[in-house]
């Protein structure tokens, strides 16, 4: 037990760009429960939620999506505790293809207000790995990478989970899962990484062929789901403040509206 309490208190803050705070945190506090020692808690698995994106700025539905599918995952999977969740903000270079030059928020100006946007959370942060890489790096990797950085440090480093208790969920929509061939389990196959995929509520897909299986999951938006970035970046050229508050956070708001980044003359 001592030796547990001191790999615990070892871990870092930061890994490879990625803080570590809050889910060093849950998973301590998972790992004091009493309940841990007992023959029900030695097959308990551990999940690390991990959504993707331009979050060209973050809204409020990408903060709904990763709560709901925390809420539904813990549900519907009585052994499993989500410890942490990371929101990953795309390179530079994506949006710029995207985008145009010039015309889209730069990776340090993204990160500043997910930060801020996920500063009340207990367990969701931003992860800035992507992001720091020399050159664009697509999701299926960046998920891959998650696995090794999260096995690397918590299952080989302090031996604190084996592999098997260590699960990382890659969080997306149904259209974005259905474009890149996931609802088959390809992450799974080539990486480890399951696949919880959020649907709308009207979506008007045969929902008899959305079956949750060992490597997908789907679960129900919540009902405020369809925020449109978009929107969000009509309402910001237009500088609709009161209307932004239905779709940011509002330090996120504030810190535009003050704007001492000039990052709106990213957005002309």
């Amino acid at each position: 037990e001592e030796k547990q309490k001191q790999k615990q208190a070892a871990l870092p803050s930061t890994y490879m760009h990625t803080p570590l705070t809050k889910q060093n945190a849950n998973l301590t506090a998972f790992l004091s429960q009493k309940e841990t020692k007992s023959n029900i808690m030695a097959n308990r698995k551990y999940a690390i939620l991990l959504t993707t994106g331009a979050l060209n700025p973050l809204h409020l539905g990408h903060v709904d999506i990763m709560e709901a599918a925390k809420t539904e995952l813990e549900r519907t999977h009585s052994d499993i505790s989500v410890i942490g969740g990371f929101v990953s903000p795309s390179h530079d270079d994506y949006l710029c293809g995207k985008f145009g030059r010039h015309k889209y928020i730069p990776a340090l100006y993204r990160v500043k207000m997910i930060e801020m946007a996920l500063a009340d959370s207990s367990w969701l942060t931003v992860d800035e790995w992507e992001c720091k890489q020399s050159y664009f790096v697509d999701f299926p990797y960046v998920s891959e990478s998650m696995v090794e950085r999260m096995q690397s440090l918590y299952c080989k480093q302090h031996q604190l989970l084996t592999e098997q208790q260590l699960q990382i969920y890659y969080v997306c929509g149904l259209d974005h899962a259905q474009k890149c061939a996931l609802t088959g389990g390809r992450l799974f196959n080539h990486g480890g990484v399951r696949t919880l995929i959020v649907r709308r509520p009207d979506a008007s897909t045969n929902t008899a062929k959305l079956k949750s299986n060992a490597k997908v999951i789907y679960i129900q938006a919540p009902v405020e789901y369809d925020r449109s970035s978009t929107i969000v970046r009509q309402l910001l050229r237009n500088k609709k403040w009161k209307e932004l508050n239905t779709y940011l956070h509002p330090s996120v708001t504030q810190y535009l509206k003050e704007d001492p980044d000039n990052i709106m003359s990213f957005l002309k």
